[in-house]
């Protein structure tokens, strides 16, 4: 009988941490793309750079809530990795 311990696959665990910080950083910047420059036409005065910033608002805070919920499971994800010793085709 063969050993199923013997065909696991084992990679060191620095790379699979580094491909997940990539891939953090890039839906990261992603977000960025959500936030949209308004388009004013005409007269500019108080009021309508004013509108225009209100308009913003909705777009902004979903920007840093996602950044903020992104940064936490990012932190979450290193705090779980410094507990495993070796990564196996089990935990891919």
């Amino acid at each position: 009988m063969v050993n199923s311990e013997s065909f696991d696959f084992y990679i060191p665990k620095h790379r699979l941490e580094t491909l997940v910080d990539g891939i953090f950083a890039i839906a990261m910047t992603l977000l960025v793309l959500g936030l949209a420059v308004p388009h004013l036409s005409g007269q500019l005065t108080n009021a309508i750079i004013q509108d225009s910033y209100y308009s913003l608002y909705p777009s902004f805070f979903a920007f840093v809530l996602s950044f903020i919920l992104l940064a936490t499971f990012w932190n979450t994800h290193h705090r779980i990795f410094n507990q495993i010793k070796i990564i196996n085709n089990t935990l891919l």
